[in-house]
């Protein structure tokens, strides 16, 4: 039995050194996912209801929908219909993978953000 198992096992280790010896190449990229369909845009009005004339912020959220994790310099764009209007149109991400924005509003509006191919909208309401 062992004459047998000597000739396989000298394979197998040769095979294993073989195996570790090829080199990894360490591949990064720091924009996230090269598809913009990875990523997920979060929002949230503080306040979300104001007087006419009033403004609120809008906090975007952007993160990569396959590991949560922020992506940062990400440029979102912003766009709103009649009865408000936006401090900026487009804004880039930070660390956090947050852009602030500040709406002005005189009525009900519906404020847009685009990411590449992703779009996410909120409705800011006014107090009556």
């Amino acid at each position: 039995m062992k004459n047998i198992f000597r000739p396989f096992s000298k394979y197998f280790l040769l095979i294993l050194i073989i195996a570790g010896c090829g080199t990894a190449d360490s591949i990064s990229n720091s924009a996230g996912p090269s598809t913009p369909s990875g990523i997920v845009l979060n929002l949230e009005a503080s306040p979300s209801s104001v007087d006419s004339g009033g403004s609120t912020i809008i906090t975007v959220k952007a993160t990569f929908n396959s590991t949560g994790a922020s992506a940062s310099g990400e440029t979102v764009n912003a766009s709103v219909g009649s009865g408000g209007s936006l401090d900026e149109d487009s804004k880039v991400t930070n660390s956090n993978g947050r852009a602030f924005f500040t709406v002005t509003v005189t009525a009900p509006v519906t404020v847009n953000f685009t990411l590449e191919d992703i779009t996410a909208s909120i409705r800011i309401n006014v107090n009556e």
